[in-house]
């Protein structure tokens, strides 16, 4: 799932890394129906067709690397704001 942010005055989205790797998880935790699974995939092909329409796009490969890069982000925003 993608989910959206605001940093300021940009837009920040969190993606998975691959349509395919999205797939990849959800049937590895062996939680969800097929049904389910085919709307989480449809509902991601269309959040994929909007992504260009954020400011900044994060992708969530690597938990450790996209948690240091919003706080990088985060920071960022705030010493523009001071100056």
């Amino acid at each position: 799932e993608i989910s959206a942010c605001l940093v300021g005055s940009e837009m920040c989205i969190r993606d998975r890394p691959s349509i395919g790797e999205l797939e990849r998880r959800l049937r590895g935790r062996g939680t969800e129906s097929e049904d389910v699974i085919v709307k989480r995939m449809q509902t991601a092909h269309l959040e994929l067709s909007q992504k260009m329409e954020y400011d900044i796009q994060l992708v969530n490969d690597d938990l450790d690397q996209a948690a240091n890069e919003l706080i990088a982000i985060v920071n960022s925003f705030a010493e523009r704001k001071k100056e």
